[in-house]
């Protein structure tokens, strides 16, 4: 996972037992994960849309891009009146 994510970024799982997934950066961890039980690895919690918190990886993330929900609040330009 780049450096910068932080806690609310949107990003999607994209390998692993969750890939496919899309969720939102609860915390970065230093622990182990859901697909290497075994080992400590550098990681963060996300939380799925469906509401469950997995362990992943950071190379197992990717963020996602700024839904269309974000253009939605943007001011609309009003007409100019006629000349």
């Amino acid at each position: 996972m780049p450096r910068g994510f932080t806690r609310g970024d949107r990003v999607t799982i994209i390998s692993g037992r969750y890939a496919g997934q899309h969720g939102l950066v609860d915390s970065n961890v230093f622990q182990k994960t859901a697909d290497y039980p075994k080992e400590y690895a550098r990681g963060c919690h996300v939380v799925l849309d469906d509401g469950q918190v997995v362990t992943v990886r950071w190379d197992q993330v990717k963020c996602r891009k700024q839904e269309s929900a974000t253009l939605a609040r943007r001011p609309k330009k009003r007409p100019e009146p006629p000349r």
